[in-house]
């Protein structure tokens, strides 16, 4: 352990990045960590960065296969391997580190791509001599994982076992419940599955979650003790002022993050609840900034309603700027079954990022959801319960003729975020925690 931080190993399916959700998480948690405490191995094709985590190793199914043949490659990433960061958008989110034989393979439907994949990388080729001699250099004494796959519950399990190091899982939602369930292979993947993540558990001292409500769910159903960690959140001293709009001046909503799993169709109804209320006198207007592929699909349906604007994807580094420049921030989740079957315990990363905007929240989703939960009982906005343009309409037009209503929203924004999510002090906590874990390590290893 060196000054109070402990060797952390992590290994992963998300880099660390700061435009993509699991990515934003691990790098605002870690942010301020030794670059010679921390390294990540990573399964992932989406372009990391390097301003917290210096020191990573790529695997891809590819070399797994090399390796049984010998030591396997060298697959370190370093910060030149990414030259351009993320000052490019199209380069950013084009990226892919996929050999062209795996990039051919994508193709192939995920019923039979997904069991060709978990099967690779059971090869003992995943842990590489070269890879070995890698950790072994390291002395980690802990693995930091958000796991989501049974071959990373396996990979992070192996190398915990090997290590004699516990693990710190983080579960950012409920995937154990539902992946591989339908799937052709399912009858092998998903027992597998479950084999891994009992053992994942059994070395794991402390599990994180990213939600009350999953921390008090997981306890009931897994046992042990679960901490709730999310996206922290760097916060001035004092609450950003908000300027007066001025009469008949329309109130912008800015809506900013991803439309999956469902959630396009959730924002299709709020902008057509934007293009009602001004149809009603209502000075209204709508942003949307997410990712291009998942604009794709309602796009044109988004556009074609009076007063919304689709701006496309928002540079991390603009995007304080783009909550600021809102007077009402939107947060959607779907409703159909399937997505709320994913999402019931998750919250979105975003949501500390607009808490800590002191703007008010609108958020369209089912109750049942932790995001939605959240937002409604801590009173930081308005929480519309179904799936109707008409109610939605109503809440657009309570918060864009109420100037008192968005101002008190907004005030107890800043109270949530500031009491709850303030890095300077999530970051302790997270510290502390791994170096209760690896101390605890430690101390039964002496």
């Amino acid at each position: 352990m060196t000054e109070g931080y402990p060797r952390v190993l992590v290994i992963d399916v998300v880099p660390f990045n700061r435009y993509q959700n699991t990515g934003i998480l691990k790098s605002s948690l870690f942010e301020g960590w030794p670059k010679e405490c921390l390294r990540q191995i990573l399964y992932a094709h989406l372009r990391p960065g390097f301003d917290v985590c210096e020191n990573n190793w790529q695997l891809n199914k590819t070399d797994v296969l090399k390796a049984l043949l010998g030591s396997g490659p060298n697959r370190r990433l370093l910060p030149e391997a990414a030259r351009g960061g993320l000052l490019n958008p199209e380069r950013t989110l084009e990226y892919t580190s996929r050999p062209r034989v795996e990039e051919a393979l994508r193709w192939l439907s995920p019923q039979i791509r997904i069991p060709l994949g978990e099967a690779i990388l059971r090869l003992p080729g995943v842990l590489s001599p070269r890879l070995r001699a890698w950790i072994e250099e390291f002395q980690p004494e802990a693995i930091y994982s958000i796991t989501a796959t049974a071959a990373m519950l396996r990979l992070v399990t192996k190398v915990a076992e090997w290590r004699s190091i516990p693990i710190v899982p983080h579960f950012t939602d409920d995937w154990i419940s539902w992946l591989n369930r339908g799937d052709i292979f399912g009858w092998w993947l998903r027992p597998s599955l479950l084999y891994w993540f009992q053992r994942c558990l059994d070395r794991s001292p402390v599990r994180l979650v990213v939600s009350r409500r999953m921390a008090v769910e997981y306890a009931n159903r897994y046992g042990g003790s679960f901490a709730m960690f999310t996206n922290p959140q760097d916060m001035p001293l004092d609450r950003p002022l908000c300027a007066l709009k001025p009469s008949g001046w329309p109130v912008k909503l800015v809506f900013v993050g991803g439309l999956r799993p469902g959630r396009g169709k959730t924002l299709r109804s709020v902008a057509q609840a934007v293009s009602a209320a001004r149809r009603a006198g209502v000075a209204c207007e709508l942003d949307v900034y997410s990712f291009p592929d998942e604009l794709q699909d309602c796009q044109e349906d988004l556009a074609n309603n009076d007063g919304v604007r689709v701006m496309g994807w928002a540079m991390p580094g603009d995007i304080p700027g783009i909550l600021q420049s809102a007077d009402v921030l939107v947060h959607v989740e779907s409703f159909e079954k399937g997505a709320i079957e994913k999402t019931w315990l998750s919250f979105s990363t975003k949501l500390t990022s607009y808490l800590s905007a002191a703007k008010p929240i609108l958020v369209c989703g089912p109750p049942a959801l932790a995001s939605c939960d959240m937002v409604a009982g801590s009173g930081c906005g308005i929480c519309v319960s179904e799936d109707s343009v008409e109610a939605i309409s109503a809440a657009v037009r309570s918060l864009c003729t109420d100037a008192e209503l968005r101002a008190r929203l907004g005030e107890r924004s800043w109270r949530v975020a500031k009491s709850e999510f303030e890095a300077g002090a999530v970051r302790e906590r997270f510290r502390q925690t791994l170096c209760r874990v690896a101390g605890a390590h430690n101390d039964c290893q002496g």
